[in-house]
């Protein structure tokens, strides 16, 4: 039995790697050499987007806040 469940799993995450390897290609990202923008009152970001994602690396001073918002796309 559990033969079968691995080479179950083994199959979806072959095919779904192979349908993900497709969709875009693989960026390295350097964040020190990313720009940091200053997007309010004390928080600065250094973010990178693709067609389905963002990266986003923050750096907040103490007490600064982010407003409650959403995005359609995902945010790492």
């Amino acid at each position: 039995m559990k033969k079968n469940w691995l080479s179950i799993v083994c199959m979806i995450f072959a095919s779904t790697t192979a349908t993900f390897a497709q969709s875009q290609p693989v960026r390295i990202l350097d964040i020190n050499s990313m720009e940091a923008k200053a997007i309010s009152d004390g928080i600065t970001l250094r973010s990178e987007s693709g067609s389905k994602g963002t990266f986003g690396y923050f750096v907040m001073k103490k007490d600064a806040s982010v407003p409650v918002h959403k995005h359609v796309n995902e945010q790492y």
